[in-house]
């Protein structure tokens, strides 16, 4: 069975991840704060991750809000490498 890419979504701060993170609770948007990947960040431990079917949803919320977040990567499996991939996409 293939993965589902997911994205991960980083920030410079603690308290950026928690604001982002309580606007899309109360939208009712299914996420999870996870540590971040040590290969994306040195900074803010935490991460928010987002299911691909989400993500649009997600763009629109931090656009509408301004919310300060550092980078959104697309994790997925390289069917090849059999390994993690993450790529930095544009907003």
């Amino acid at each position: 069975m293939i993965e589902k890419p997911v994205y991960i979504i980083t920030f410079d701060s603690a308290n950026y991840s928690m604001y982002l993170y309580k606007l899309l609770k109360e939208q009712s948007i299914k996420i999870y704060m996870i540590q971040t990947p040590c290969c994306l960040s040195a900074g803010c431990a935490r991460s928010i991750e987002v299911s691909e079917d989400k993500i649009d949803n997600v763009i629109e919320i931090i656009k509408d809000k301004n919310a300060p977040i550092r980078a959104i990567h697309k994790k997925y499996v390289n069917t090849k490498t059999k390994r993690y991939v993450y790529e930095k996409i544009d907003i």
